[in-house]
């Protein structure tokens, strides 16, 4: 939360820190493998499941939302917990469609309109 900024009544990283200008450093701490992150990046960080952790000012509440499948993921909700030192604070995970797993297709003029924010 130190670094958080407000934004819309939740704090959550700021616009310069973010998964689209994170995407390279997430995939190099958690991919060891030089050939898996090149295959990684290849296929776009929508093509794997994810989400993200905000904390709603007006709720007191953290929210992680996250894709349906992952929702129901019980280790993901442990790590998760655990990975943001989220114990003992409220906590409630969230399915968007957003954060749905989408797969390029190879073709940039379709690619694009996936990738698009």
């Amino acid at each position: 939360m130190n670094n958080a900024e407000e934004d819309y009544g939740y704090l959550q990283y700021s616009k310069t820190k973010n998964h689209l200008n994170l995407w390279k450093t997430a995939v190099e701490t958690f991919v060891t493998n030089k050939e898996e992150q090149r295959k990684v990046y290849e296929k776009g960080y929508k093509s794997i499941e994810r989400g993200r952790v905000i904390y709603n000012i007006r709720t007191h509440c953290y929210e992680v939302i996250c894709s349906e499948e992952l929702l129901h993921n019980e280790t993901f909700r442990k790590n998760c917990l655990d990975y943001f030192n989220l114990k003992g604070n409220r906590v409630d995970f969230q399915a968007l469609n957003h954060y749905k797993k989408i797969s390029l297709t190879g073709n940039p003029a379709v690619d694009i309109l996936y990738y698009e924010e």
